[in-house]
């Protein structure tokens, strides 16, 4: 009895020691680790930052000008005396040019300006009530050439002074008469392209500001326009017309 007692005891420890053995043997993997969940990085939107420009801007703007001259009648017989009685006109244009950074503060305007100056005249008969007036249009082309003051990013306040030679394409003439019995003349259109100097010039100052939203602005600016030479032809015209102007340009700046 006491044989298979022990015979049975002997079997079970050989079972558990070969069973121990697998265990703590080298062939057996132990329990993979859990996988560890990568973290997904957060997408972040670029920032817009000044520096990210190379400070080169183009603009567009309108102009509403205010224009008038300064006259000297140099004929022998005072034949332009009744231009001393005209009055201002209100014009307008266009402007469009790039704006390039020398420095932080100093900056480079290169532009294309389309515009009128012009001149009114009004005449009321107080003896027949008859009227007679016109306006005389000049209109030009330049090419302005001015140096800025710059100080801000956001909101920027400028100064800047210049040159700007430009040319006198044609001058429009529009005239119309009043009768005493109160009928209008059809207003009458004369197109001229002679008897004005072809080539001018005028020195600009003026005072400005504009708001950035990122690569787009808004501009607006006062400017003051003086002309250096004649604005007529020497020894076609016996008439000293220098004309100047004062304006407000406004209009969309887009920044690169």
């Amino acid at each position: 009895m006491r044989i298979p007692i022990l015979l049975s005891l002997f079997i079970i420890l050989a079972q558990f020691q070969f069973s121990f053995g697998q265990i703590t043997d080298g062939n057996v993997k132990p329990d993979k680790e859990p996988k560890t969940k990568k973290e997904k990085t957060e997408k972040t939107t670029s920032s817009f930052s000044e520096d990210s420009l190379n400070g080169t801007n183009f603009y567009i703007t309108g102009l509403a000008l205010y224009s008038y001259r300064k006259l000297e009648d140099e004929s022998s017989n005072n034949y332009y005396k009744t231009w001393e009685d005209q009055t201002p006109a209100f014009k307008g244009g266009i402007n469009m040019g790039f704006i390039m950074a020398l420095n932080k503060f100093v900056h480079l305007d290169l532009g294309i300006s389309y515009f009128g100056h012009g001149e009114n005249y009004f005449y009321d008969d107080s003896l027949s009530d008859s009227t007679y007036q016109y306006q005389r249009t000049y209109r030009q082309v330049a090419i302005p050439i001015h140096f800025r003051l710059v100080y801000g990013e956001k909101i920027q306040g400028f100064a800047f002074a210049g040159i700007a030679p430009l040319n006198i394409l044609k001058t429009k003439y529009t005239s119309s008469y009043t009768f005493s019995n109160g009928v209008e003349q059809t207003p009458e259109d004369v197109i001229s392209g002679e008897g004005f100097s072809t080539f001018n010039a005028m020195i600009t100052a003026g005072l400005g500001i504009q708001y950035n939203i990122k690569h787009v602005g808004f501009t607006v600016n006062a400017e003051y326009r003086n002309y250096l030479a004649n604005t007529y032809a020497d020894k076609i015209i016996a008439l000293n017309h220098k004309m100047w102007g004062v304006g407000i340009n406004a209009g969309i700046v887009l920044r690169f």
